[in-house]
């Protein structure tokens, strides 16, 4: 099953997001391993602590979750161009740097790895999730992370015409491996999740 599913099983998913955390984000994800985007045996490790900001309360800045929710730009995996050497390193630094706030065990920063785009398109429909109960849940008091993640491998597959960047990764956590194809926007200097391939 793939690591991250789609927008109506995570939607659905809210529920147990009342426990968030790192643990939480990847239990949402699926498991087990997709041949369809496993990446090459490249090992990422974490940067040495998380640099993105964490979401703040209201999220959305207290605007209505639907005026977000408009629909991605498609994303065609096999029409996407070579980054250059400097785009390669900045993306790998942001993969390192969602990876550290991943194992922060901080829902704010768990969450803050996502674009304010995907998490509209995922909590904000009031048809299919219940925004504040997930505004609640982020602000619990921090646990530390039930596990460490670390990234098994990894691909940059190529830039979008608008600047988003494909990656395929392997994400693991003791025995437990996931593996998908995100696509990722670089926000305020940071590269962010804003979509999951199908």
């Amino acid at each position: 099953m793939r690591a991250f599913v789609d927008r109506d099983q995570r939607a659905r998913s809210v529920g147990r997001a009342m426990a968030i955390g790192a643990t939480c984000v990847v239990a949402m994800l699926g498991g087990g391993l997709s041949s369809a985007s496993q990446a090459t045996p490249e090992a990422i490790a974490p940067a040495a602590s998380c640099t993105i900001a964490p979401l703040t309360l209201p999220l959305f800045g207290g605007t209505p979750a639907t005026s977000f929710l408009a629909t991605p730009q498609p994303v065609d995996p096999a029409a996407v161009t070579p980054v250059d050497a400097e785009t390669d390193a900045s993306v790998r630094a942001g993969v390192a740097d969602i990876l550290a706030c991943l194992n922060a065990g901080e829902p704010k920063l768990t969450w803050a790895v996502f674009t304010t785009d995907y998490l509209a398109r995922t909590f904000g429909d009031p048809a299919t999730a219940y925004l504040p109960a997930f505004e609640q849940s982020l602000d619990g008091t921090p646990n530390g992370p039930a596990t460490t993640y670390a990234v098994q491998g990894f691909a940059i597959d190529g830039q979008t015409a608008d600047g988003r960047v494909v990656i395929s990764i392997t994400l693991a956590a003791g025995d437990e491996v996931w593996a998908d194809r995100l696509v990722l926007e670089h926000v305020d200097g940071h590269w962010l999740i804003d979509e999951v391939l199908v």
